[in-house]
């Protein structure tokens, strides 16, 4: 486990860097946490800045349909985003249509594929094999991809999200998260057979 302080997350984005596929593919790592107001954004933002301030290039995804915040963390729209891409029936137009979806941030290195518009309407879990291929796209062009979940506990859409990603990283509020809560949401990831690197506390 890590605290959010300066030093864990050089260490820890360290770690992450040196995780590339064999195809020298970015390394996808999950965000998520057991409940919500677990602080899972702001660490994802925090993690991303930390390792864009190393001069690597760091992509968000808003992974998170039923509650998206990226976009007005980062000031920027939210009508073309995750959840378009995965409603488009043509799969070539969809390919071309993804780099255009990402916004590059007023910090260097950030950039972040927001939810989209039609978030609360398109079933992400519908589209798990165009969400691979999109993320598979995208790993190609950037040197860490975060996954900004929802949380565990909320429903199926952690898990499956997690299918997407290398690693999973629960976050858990300092003070906040129930010891059960915590125990609750492992063993569902565990139980869907999802690789956990670990916890990221957060001190906020």
């Amino acid at each position: 486990s890590a605290n959010q302080d300066t030093e864990a997350f050089q260490e820890f984005v360290s770690t992450l860097l040196g995780r590339r596929t064999e195809e020298g593919g970015a390394s996808v790592l999950l965000l998520t946490s057991a409940l919500q107001r677990e602080g899972r954004t702001t660490i994802a933002s925090n993690l991303a800045s930390a390792t864009a301030s190393t001069g690597k290039d760091v992509l968000i995804i808003d992974g998170d349909s039923s509650n998206p915040s990226l976009h007005e963390v980062f000031s920027i729209p939210n009508e073309f985003g995750f959840s378009d891409l995965l409603a488009m029936d043509d799969a070539a137009e969809c390919e071309s249509s993804v780099m255009g979806a990402v916004w590059l941030t007023e910090t260097p290195g950030v950039y972040v594929l927001p939810a989209g518009s039609v978030a609360s309407r398109i079933p992400m879990l519908d589209r798990g094999s165009r969400a691979q291929t999109i993320v598979e796209q995208l790993r190609r062009e950037f040197d860490l991809v975060l996954i900004d979940s929802p949380p565990v506990l909320s429903g199926a859409s952690a898990a499956r999200l997690a299918r997407l990603a290398d690693d999973t990283v629960l976050v858990i509020r300092a003070g906040g998260t129930s010891p059960d809560s915590v125990d609750e949401a492992v063993r569902i990831l565990k139980e869907n057979k999802i690789h956990v690197l670990g916890a990221i506390q957060n001190l906020s």
